[in-house]
């Protein structure tokens, strides 16, 4: 289960960005389209077995006025989405070393990909935020490897709209550590209260959401700064 944990905080540096003297002129809204992606593998033999399932989320920004904002912003989202064709290049993860490994378990039994089972690569992409401030885009990815659970995971990427810049924590208030600290107490307090009294928090997660908030996944929504923790960060 995902762990969506908001934190409202009007004082950070980027709901400033703009707002430099005199009447603010309208400005044509910031686009986003995104492009499913889908890649269906199957075997060399004669049955022609499914053996894994692609699907991948591709979003492109279109930011009237700056090109520049723009090329570096989709210059980043697709090096995500090679990311995660590719994995980390060692051989252990993405499209190629899965297929390889749904080919290897295919050798040796084929029963349940001839039952209609197959490995799976899934990803989505949502944006939580884009406006003349910052763009937020939040990917939940799905892998199944025939286990007895597939994995889950949810992050995000943000952007600085007026010049493309991707944006850590960091970035995003005059004191980065203030901030983290702040968020830290603040996650504690949140999980600990009753909008959340229905989740089973692993024991011991204090630590857990201080560094979520240090360096975890993070994006903002309209309403605010939102930490997301995958499943199994600090709930089952």
């Amino acid at each position: 289960k995902k762990i969506y944990l908001a934190v409202l905080l009007p004082f950070l540096a980027l709901s400033a960005c703009g707002a430099q003297g005199g009447a603010a002129k309208a400005a044509s809204p910031i686009s986003v389209t995104v492009q499913a992606v889908e890649q269906d593998c199957y075997s060399d033999d004669a049955a022609h077995s499914l053996l894994l399932k692609y699907s991948d989320d591709v979003p492109t920004v279109t930011i009237p006025g700056s090109d520049a904002a723009q090329s570096a912003v989709n210059l980043a989202l697709q090096k995500e989405v090679l990311s995660f064709k590719n994995g980390s290049g060692d051989g252990t993860d993405g499209l190629d070393a899965y297929l390889a490994m749904a080919k290897d378990e295919y050798s040796q039994s084929s029963d349940l990909f001839l039952s209609g089972s197959c490995y799976a690569m899934d990803r989505h992409v949502s944006v939580a935020r884009g406006d003349e401030a910052v763009l937020s885009f939040v990917y939940s990815a799905y892998i199944n490897l025939h286990g007895a659970h597939g994995t889950s995971a949810v992050y995000s990427a943000n952007f600085d709209a007026a010049t493309g810049a991707a944006l850590t924590i960091d970035d995003i208030a005059d004191n980065a550590q203030s901030l983290k600290d702040f968020c830290g107490n603040y996650l504690l307090t949140l999980a600990k209260g009753s909008d959340y009294a229905d989740v089973e928090f692993f024991d011991g997660c204090e630590s857990t959401l201080k560094e979520l908030a240090a360096s975890g996944s993070w994006y903002f929504s309209d309403k605010g700064l939102v930490f997301a923790a995958s499943a199994g960060d600090i709930a089952p």
